[in-house]
This record gives C-alpha cells, structure tokens and sequence, in this order.
C-alpha cells in the first residue's frame, strides 16, 4: 500500500464517524499514533491473517488493519460499550464487512477455540493492574496459533521528561481512576520471554515527546 492510499484510509475512518468530538479525538489519536506507525505494525500482519485487538477503542488501528487488506479477518474489543457502537457504525459506513467489535474487558478475557495469527495490543497494557498483565498476556499467547505473533505498543520508560509528559496526557484521557503503570524494556521484555515468546523491539522514534516503543513477540 502507498503513502496516498494510506492517507486516504486514515482520512475515511476519521470522516466515518458522524460526531464531531469523536472526529477531533480519532484526528488527534492519529496525530500521535500516525500513518508512519500503523504501517510499521501492521507490515507484520499477513494479508489473509485473523487479527485480534484487544482496547481497541474506537476501532482505529482495527479498522485500518481491515480496510488496509480485504483479506483480513480483524476482531476489535474493548470495555466501552458505546466506543464499540460508534466501531460498529463506522465498519459499516466505510463497508469493512471483514472487521467485527464485540464489548469486552481485556482483564476478562479468555483464550477459547478461535485461534488468530496476530494480537494487537496498543497502549493497553500498562493500563492494566500490575498483577493482571500477565494473564491477561498469558491468554493472548494461548489465542495465538502456531507462530502466531504478539504486537505490543507501549510506552518506555527511561526519560524522565518524555515519560512524564506521556503521564499527563494519559492521566488527561484516562481519568484518575484508571490504572497506568509503564514497564521498562527490560521488564517487558523479560514478562513476554518469560511467557514462551522470542521478542525483538524497538522505539519509535516521533517529534511529539511520546517515547514510543514496539514490541513484536513471536510464540515459540
């Protein structure tokens, strides 16, 4: 896929949604998460792969996956059920008749017969409780069939000021109540080895202060 046609994918998902709110947070969502980085994700994703994403939101980086690739099969959850609606919405006005959203809680989640290529998980888990990560993770790998992959964004820890200014803008969105614990490379590296994963990474450099980084982890 070249630069224009994914500008104009971008550009569909953001029109597809009807309030203009909703139209200004998936704009700014795509400022910061951009064209550049969804394809450096979802490079990894095959063109016929089943695809979970689990807090998918408003189905964002779901719906590029699937209007990225007809062959595609995408399933995109997450808690909020009316982010899911709006998903569902939008899926069917930008006729992504490959992508599905279901309401469910990633911390209730559970492995069962379908079997995926990839699980996407972006900015989700260092909004889980410390000691739910790896469950929640554990399932992830048990959904994944054979050299099944494992796609991570998180956020790095190691700049002070970076990592700070990430805070802020999540505590912003996310709201007091919700958990927000960054990991390390090293700790997250060694939580997804330690599940069975070989694990490459690395940051994802952006001129907004973001310390992005990337984990592909695949099943052993």
């Amino acid at each position: 896929m070249d630069e224009r046609s994914g500008k104009a994918i971008i550009q569909a998902i953001v029109d597809s949604y009807s309030s203009p709110v909703v139209r200004a947070y998936c704009s700014a969502r795509f400022l910061i998460l951009r064209q550049r980085f969804y394809e450096e994700i979802s490079q990894y994703i095959r063109p016929d792969a089943r695809v979970l994403e689990l807090g998918c939101g408003f189905g964002l980086f779901s719906l590029y996956v699937a209007l990225s690739e007809p062959g595609r099969v995408e399933a995109g959850q997450d808690l909020d059920a009316r982010r899911i609606q709006l998903a569902r919405r939008a899926a069917r006005r930008l006729g992504a008749g490959n992508a599905r959203f279901d309401v469910g809680d990633a911390l209730a989640y559970r492995a069962g017969r379908e079997r995926y290529d990839a699980v996407v998980l972006i900015d989700l888990v260092h909004h889980l409780p410390r000691d739910r990560a790896r469950a929640v993770l554990g399932q992830c790998r048990d959904s994944l069939g054979p050299d099944g992959l494992m796609l991570v964004k998180e956020v790095e820890t190691g700049n002070t000021f970076k990592t700070g200014f990430t805070y802020v803008a999540d505590r912003a969105v996310a709201g007091l109540d919700c958990p927000i614990h960054y990991r390390s490379r090293g700790e997250m590296r060694a939580l997804l080895t330690d599940l069975g994963f070989r694990v490459r990474h690395h940051s994802m450099i952006d001129y907004i202060p973001f310390p992005h980084i990337f984990y592909v982890a695949t099943r052993r």
